[in-house]
């Protein structure tokens, strides 16, 4: 893997050369003489069937692959040609989240609710808190809406927050450019919302305020009546749990990632993975 992802930095090794001892290399030398100057020619063994199945698999697409074992090369096909890193090391992550989680893996997103509720008036604020599901969207606003109103909830006194805990905020590596930010890799945020951008695709800086404030309008639609305007921040102790939704499988997550190439879901899950392995709030350099 290490040599992989020096492949994918645009990076090469030099070749491996195996050193025998004089006799050996004697041995050598007089068998090629032989094969060269013999009547026969040598016929080549066909290569081994999982050689072949990554042979059909890559068909004439252009990819790169490297398989080692012990120090020596089992199968090099195209390993020294320079590769763009991004979409590369985002194959390098699957393979770290998959050997931490699985396929089947969901991620939360939850609400809670601060203070209490007596017929139907909660005195206090509602909280929602991510753990670094990058497809929060619209409609996981509107099933956090259906839950808060099954569970009997009319009126909120205070206002809908978005928790801004779970993942530190930090938006930048050794490496990157200074239009990354700008142009390619949205904040990543435990709460994430819209991926992070607004309507007309501009990175944003407040996703867990822009989370709060759909619920809150999502409330009102169904008639339950949010008194303030949405917040964000870190939640206090002492919430009561409303409800759980959870995230698409990790098949499907890692799918959108790796086959459209997204920079923000690798982003989210590599903060998710540096909190899973190494605990504490996610961040970039955890994930790295």
């Amino acid at each position: 893997l290490l040599r992989l992802a020096r492949h994918s930095r645009g990076l090469t090794y030099p070749p491996r050369v195996l050193r025998l001892p004089s006799p050996a290399r004697a041995s050598v030398a007089a068998v090629l003489v032989l094969v060269t100057t013999g009547a026969a020619t040598p016929v080549a063994a066909a290569p081994a069937p999982w050689k072949q199945d990554i042979d059909k698999a890559i068909g004439r697409r252009d990819i790169s692959v490297a398989v080692g074992l012990g120090g020596r090369w089992l199968y090099r096909r195209e390993a020294r040609v320079q590769r763009t890193p991004a979409s590369n090391e985002k194959l390098l992550l699957s393979m770290a989240l998959l050997q931490r989680t699985s396929l089947t893996t969901r991620i939360r997103t939850q609400l809670f609710a601060k203070g209490r509720t007596r017929n139907g008036v909660l005195r206090g604020h509602l909280w929602i808190v991510g753990h670094g599901d990058p497809g929060v969207d619209k409609p996981t606003m509107s099933a956090l809406a259906r839950a808060v109103h099954e569970a009997g909830i009319r009126k909120v006194l205070g206002r809908v927050m978005g928790a801004t805990t779970g993942f530190q905020r930090d938006w930048w590596a050794p490496g990157w450019r200074d239009h990354f930010p700008r142009d390619h890799i949205a904040l990543p945020t435990a709460l994430t919302f819209q991926g992070n951008r607004d309507a007309r695709g501009v990175h944003i800086r407040d996703p867990e305020r822009r989370a709060a404030r759909s619920l809150t309008n999502r409330l009102r639609a169904l008639g339950v009546h949010v008194v303030m305007d949405a917040g964000a921040g870190a939640p206090p102790r002492g919430l009561r749990h409303i409800v759980t939704l959870r995230s698409r499988p990790f098949q499907a997550l890692l799918r959108l990632m790796n086959r459209r190439s997204r920079n923000f879901y690798a982003e989210v899950l590599g903060k998710w993975l540096g909190r899973l392995v190494l605990g504490g709030a996610g961040s970039i350099a955890k994930g790295a």
